[in-house]
């Protein structure tokens, strides 16, 4: 048993934290922004250094705004100081004449009105439980 546990804890010792030559060779090898973003963002450790002198090397590299942005904030929801919750119902309320975002349960139409053509509710949908 004690040399199992042994094991585990040379096993945590052993994994090494993401730093910018990772980034910089992923980007190398053609994988996307969006896997690179979720790989950072899924790091538990992260040694990214995001200094003047190191963007300059990043954009060398070909990095793109969207990695490095990822880069300096790798880890959003713990290191920023939005509340989840703000952040849900932002993302909830969401464009009301995009189609695409979320919608209270309805039936829509495309109307031309004096603000331009927007979503108008004709007729909402109600579940009564019969």
């Amino acid at each position: 048993m004690i040399l199992l546990a042994a094991f585990f804890c040379a096993a945590q010792q052993n994994s090494r934290k993401l730093a910018n030559h990772d980034i910089t060779e992923m980007v190398s090898l053609g994988i996307s922004d969006e896997v690179v973003i979720d790989i950072i963002h899924a790091a538990q450790a992260t040694e990214l250094d995001t200094s003047s002198e190191s963007m300059k090397t990043l954009k060398a590299a070909k990095l793109s705004d969207n990695i490095i942005r990822a880069m300096i904030n790798p880890h959003p929801s713990i290191a920023g100081n939005a509340n989840p919750a703000d952040e849900q119902k932002a993302a909830a309320e969401g464009d009301p004449n995009d189609p695409n975002s979320l919608h209270d349960p309805s039936i829509y139409m495309y109307a031309k009105t004096r603000n331009g053509v927007q979503m108008v509710m004709l007729e909402p949908t109600v579940y009564s439980q019969e």
